[in-house]
């Protein structure tokens, strides 16, 4: 990191940003952290710590090119950390349009902006890009092989599909321009700044605060494997280290739960701390199944060989990480 000036985030407000941004700007003190978001309903400015000295925000989207052609003009970034997404998947079935905009274009207008700031003012610029899991579709429960980074992309929602489409964008600057991408495809993020709309903090929400049913898709079968947003940051540290240009890193977990098996486990986590809204009440009755997905992916699986060869390796396990997420939201003012 020592000729490392300045990072530029996207979305660094947002579940994951926020913990990257916290991280890396108390690691590294030197280091200039300017982030860039939208401030929607998914990231809050306050997720920051206000004690950072060398952390600056712009309010704003990835889709403005003037903004995006000042900011690297006036902070002057050595590498762009691509973490901006609507990532949703649910709300990318009723308002595909809204994903298309901010994950494809978000990211063709980034690329193009620093296309131009390379070949005007720094040419030594690298641009990392965060993906998921889901590009490469669903696997079954029979499959034991892992999907790699060389697998075929498969998505099946408005959603991963968005993702594909902007990793297709980077990998295209990539050949044309010589932009030196790195593109990172992640498991299920856990972080206690995730919106309610998302899974554990639903449920923690629901079990815990309202006492309303949790809703379940489908029959709750459906799998995910989850990772700690603490050990995507530092993930990302590694890949700024060490990671190669060109390369794809998968960032992942082996802790794979089913819907049901995690609203059992928060359930449980919720007894023992003395936590439920209404202890009288069995958990069978606090699931509400509802419609599933216009199409469900049943699990994902990938290898993260290639990630670990660099020296990293998950550090939080999924207990741990729940524990976490429930803590911040038990402490949470209304």
């Amino acid at each position: 990191m020592n000729n490392i000036k300045c990072i530029l985030v996207t979305g660094g407000c947002g579940a994951i940003g926020s913990v990257v941004v916290n991280t890396l700007a108390s690691r590294y003190p030197l280091i200039r952290i300017v982030n860039i978001d939208l401030l929607t309903y998914a990231g809050q400015a306050s997720n920051i710590d206000v004690c950072l000295n060398n952390y600056k925000l712009y309010q704003g989207s990835i889709c403005n090119h003037e903004l995006i052609r000042y900011i690297l003009a006036t902070e002057r970034p050595d590498i762009v950390l691509h973490l901006a997404a609507e990532t949703h998947v649910d709300s990318s079935f009723g308002n595909s349009f809204l994903f298309t905009q901010t994950n494809v274009m978000g990211t063709h207008t980034l690329l193009e902006c620093c296309r131009q700031y390379m070949s005007e003012l720094k040419p030594a610029l690298r641009f990392i890009h965060m993906s998921t899991d889901e590009v490469y579709g669903s696997v079954d429960d029979n499959e034991s092989a892992c999907k790699e980074h060389s697998s075929i992309l498969a998505p099946s929602n408005p959603y991963s599909a968005s993702k594909a489409a902007a990793e297709m964008l980077c990998q295209a600057y990539a050949k044309s321009f010589k932009i030196p991408v790195v593109i990172l495809r992640c498991n299920n993020a856990v972080s206690p700044y995730q919106h309610e709309e998302k899974l554990i903090p639903r449920v923690v929400t629901c079990l815990s605060k309202t006492g309303e049913p949790v809703p379940v898709h489908g029959d709750g079968s459906s799998k995910r494997t989850f990772i700690d947003a603490r050990d995507i940051a530092n993930a990302i540290e590694v890949v700024i280290q060490k990671g190669v240009p060109g390369s794809v890193y998968n960032i992942g977990t082996d802790e794979e739960y089913s819907v049901l098996d995690v609203i059992r486990l928060i359930y449980d986590k919720l007894k023992q701390l003395d936590l439920l809204k209404d202890h009288n009440i069995p958990l069978a009755d606090l699931i509400k199944y509802v419609p599933d997905r216009a199409f469900q992916d049943h699990r994902y699986a990938v290898d993260t060989s290639a990630l670990k060869a660099l020296g990293w390796t998950p550090q939080i396990t999924f207990q741990d990480a729940v524990g976490h997420v429930i803590a911040f939201i038990a402490h949470k003012k209304e």
